[in-house]
C-alpha cells in the first residue's frame, strides 16, 4: 500500500516537474522576436532558384545559431551576417 502511495507521489511530481519545464521552455520562445526574413535568387546555367532566409544580424542570433531549432524548412535557410570592412 505504501509503496503505491509513493509511487503515484512520485509520478504525479514528474509530471508536475515536466509541465513547469515546458512551459518556461515555451515562454522563453514566446518572448522571442521572430528573425527578419530575405530572399536569396541564385542563377545558374539551369535556370533561377529563390531561396527565403532567415537572418542572423546580431550577435546572439549568430551565437545561437540553429540550436534551438527542431528543424528548418527543406526549402529555406539562415544567413548569417558578418560587418566586414573592405578597403579598395
Amino acid at each position: 500500500m505504501l509503496f503505491t502511495k509513493l509511487a503515484v507521489f512520485f509520478l504525479i511530481l514528474t509530471l508536475l516537474t515536466f509541465l513547469w519545464w515546458y512551459l518556461t521552455m515555451y515562454r522563453q520562445r514566446a518572448d522571442m522576436p521572430e528573425a527578419p526574413s530575405a530572399s536569396v535568387r541564385i542563377t545558374t546555367n539551369s535556370g533561377e532558384v529563390v531561396v527565403p532566409v532567415e537572418l542572423a544580424q546580431t550577435s546572439a542570433e549568430k551565437i545561437q545559431g540553429l540550436s534551438d531549432r527542431k528543424s528548418l524548412p527543406a526549402d529555406a535557410g539562415r544567413l548569417y551576417v558578418w560587418d566586414m570592412n573592405v578597403q579598395s
